[in-house]
């Protein structure tokens, strides 16, 4: 693997950047460049807690982490995009391709009624205020936009759309 992507440094999206070798934590692919928002390291890093200490710190002990702006490209077809709130940093990734575009959101929501009430944030929002004017201003900017949405919890990928004046998610086929 030549490159592990991190929206955020919440255990459930970092919990396989490493593991336990003789005691030691080491990442997971140790040739890998990870990516990471420098914005959200700089957060974390201060507010150390386990996470952090076994999944996050190790890479860059490692010199293996790469810190970035929050909107840099990463390669010729990725670009993170800045959507903070459930975490200081947060970051959605863009694909560019030829067919059309995706979004891998994150975090950025993490039930699919979140596209229609986009106001309700989960427990584990950083800022929650933040993060529902993150999560409209993303609904608004890819309803009927045909960009593919991969959000970490919905169960599919699919597309926002409007139907009757709501927002809503649909499945990709």
């Amino acid at each position: 693997m030549d490159v592990v992507v991190c929206t955020h440094l919440h255990v459930d999206h970092v919990g396989w950047n490493t593991r336990l070798v003789g005691g030691e934590w080491i990442p997971t692919f140790p040739r890998a460049r990870y990516v990471i928002a420098g914005e959200e390291w700089e957060f974390w890093r201060h507010e150390r807690d386990a996470c952090i200490d076994d999944s996050v710190a190790p890479i860059v002990d490692a010199g293996r982490a790469v810190l970035t702006d929050t909107d840099d490209a990463i390669d010729e077809y990725l670009t993170f995009e800045p959507w903070p709130g459930h975490t200081p940093g947060h970051v959605a990734v863009r694909l560019h391709t030829g067919e059309g575009e995706a979004v891998f959101s994150g975090d950025l929501m993490h039930r699919v009624v979140q596209v229609a009430e986009p106001q309700w944030s989960s427990r584990f929002c950083h800022d929650p205020a933040r993060a529902r004017a993150t999560r409209r201003d993303f609904v608004e900017r890819h309803a009927d936009s045909g960009t593919l949405i991969l959000a970490a919890h919905f169960p599919r990928p699919g597309y926002i759309v409007t139907e009757k004046g709501q927002r809503r998610f649909v499945p990709a086929a």
